[in-house]
């Protein structure tokens, strides 16, 4: 018999989408958004992007973790919704995450 801590594991999750395009762009020339819900944590946070190429996909997604890790919060796993980078999926190795 096993034993799984499903309420554990599920701290360790984190969860990311990304937005379609703007109708305009923001005075600083945003278009796009990623959010980003910590399951255990119940943080909901949200990074603006100016674009949807990988440089700032990563940028947007290193600002989020941060804030994470800034609060003590560690995801080991993030689920993604949408299509990424090899480079970005490298990014959530660096961090020590699986996807």
């Amino acid at each position: 018999m096993k034993v799984y801590d499903l309420h554990h594991d599920f701290k360790e999750i984190m969860f990311t989408a990304q937005t379609g395009k703007f109708p305009s762009k923001s005075s600083q020339g945003c278009q796009y958004s990623v959010g980003l819900v910590g399951a255990g944590s119940s943080a909901i946070l949200v990074e603006v992007m100016k674009s949807r190429k990988k440089e700032e996909m990563i940028r947007a997604y290193q600002v989020l973790v941060g804030r994470l890790k800034s609060y003590g919060v560690k995801p080991k796993h993030h689920i993604l919704d949408n299509e990424y980078s090899a480079d970005f999926k490298e990014a959530i190795r660096a961090n020590e995450m699986t996807f």
